[in-house]
């Protein structure tokens, strides 16, 4: 399960960051290969992905959707919102283009981890409500902060709700 993990967080932040993504086929999956000539098997598609590939194909699914509706995603400023300064496993940013904002959360950890987040530098307020994409959970700006509490390699994609 640990290079699934590593692979969602890092499609978490390609999905995120202003610019192009490639997606190359098989990679929304995280298809094994090799080297050449091993370098691409053949496509597969439902049953025949394994669980955590079904979980990645998931994951994209979500983000990709998350990216075409949220401007900030495609062409945002990113602002590092909280980097954790022993280990730097802990690290959140918001994207933010004009009115549209998210706030990004990764946890590279091996156990979870709660991390109060300041967002008022993105103009968001006390009261305001964002839902995270991927797990569908919600959290609430409360002195100009929200609180986050994410699993072992896990990330978040918070949007206004």
């Amino acid at each position: 399960p640990e290079p699934y993990q590593k692979l969602r967080l890092a499609w978490t932040f390609l999905m995120t960051v202003k610019g192009v993504p490639l997606i190359y086929y098989g990679d929304e999956f995280g298809m094994e290969g090799a080297g050449d000539p091993d370098n691409r098997k053949m496509m597969r598609f439902g049953a025949s992905l394994s669980q955590n590939q079904q979980d990645t194909l998931a994951h994209v699914a979500k983000l990709t959707a998350a990216r075409k509706a949220h401007r900030a995603f495609r062409y945002g400023q990113r602002t590092t919102l909280y980097l954790d300064s022993v280990s730097g496993l802990f690290w959140a940013y918001g994207m933010k283009d004009g009115g549209d904002v998210g706030v990004v959360v990764f946890n590279r950890n091996t156990s979870s981890k709660t991390q109060s987040i300041g967002v008022a530098g993105l103009g968001l307020t006390n009261g305001q409500t964002l839902r995270d994409v991927i797990h569908n959970t919600t959290v609430t700006v409360s002195g100009g902060a929200i609180s986050v509490t994410l699993g072992s390699r896990d990330s978040a994609v918070f949007v206004l709700q």
